[in-house]
C-alpha cells in the first residue's frame, strides 16, 4: 500500500503521460486518414478496371459477331466499338497505350494466347487526392486486359 501512495504523489512524468496520449490519438486519426484515403482509391480503381474489362470485352463480342472473327483484318472497328463503349460507361479520361488483336498462339501481356481476340492497355488516373500538406496529388494506374470473342449465337440470353 505505501508504495501506490509513493507512486500517486510523486507527479513527475505526469506531463509525460498527456503528451504521449495526444500523440498516440494523432497518431490513430493520421492512420484512419491514410487507410481511408487507401480503401477508396482501391475501391475506385477496381470499379474502373470493371468497366475497362467490359469495354474490350463488348468490342472482342462486336466483332466476332460482325465478321465471324476476322480480328486481325477488323482491328480498326475493334477499336471504334472499344472507344465507343468507354464514352458509354462514363469512364472519363485515360490514355489508351495499345490496342490491338491477338491471333491464337500470340504473346500477349508475357503469356500466349488460347484464341483470337482483343488486347488492350490503358493508364488511368483514378483519384486526385487533395492530401494535407501534400497538396494534389494524382494517382495513375496502367490497365490491361485481354479478351476472346465468345460468340454468343444460339443461346437463350
Amino acid at each position: 500500500m505505501g508504495f501506490m501512495r509513493k507512486l500517486i504523489k510523486d507527479e513527475r512524468g505526469f506531463i509525460a503521460d498527456i503528451i504521449l496520449v495526444g500523440y498516440l490519438v494523432a497518431f490513430i486519426s493520421m492512420l484512419a486518414f491514410i487507410l481511408g484515403l487507401g480503401y477508396g482509391t482501391v475501391k475506385q480503381a477496381n470499379a474502373k478496371y470493371g468497366f475497362f474489362r467490359e469495354a474490350v470485352d463488348f468490342s472482342s463480342e462486336a466483332v466476332m459477331l460482325m465478321s465471324q472473327g476476322q480480328y486481325k483484318r477488323n482491328e480498326s472497328l475493334g477499336k471504334t466499338f472499344f472507344t465507343a463503349a468507354m464514352d458509354e460507361l462514363d469512364f472519363g479520361e485515360y490514355k489508351l497505350v495499345s490496342f490491338r488483336a491477338i491471333e491464337e498462339g500470340d504473346s500477349v501481356f508475357g503469356e500466349t494466347a488460347p484464341a483470337d481476340g482483343f488486347a488492350a492497355e490503358i493508364r488511368a488516373p483514378i483519384a486526385v487526392l487533395k492530401v494535407p500538406l501534400v497538396g494534389e496529388y494524382t494517382v495513375t494506374i496502367p490497365m490491361q486486359y485481354y479478351s476472346i470473342g465468345q460468340g454468343r449465337r444460339g443461346e437463350d440470353i
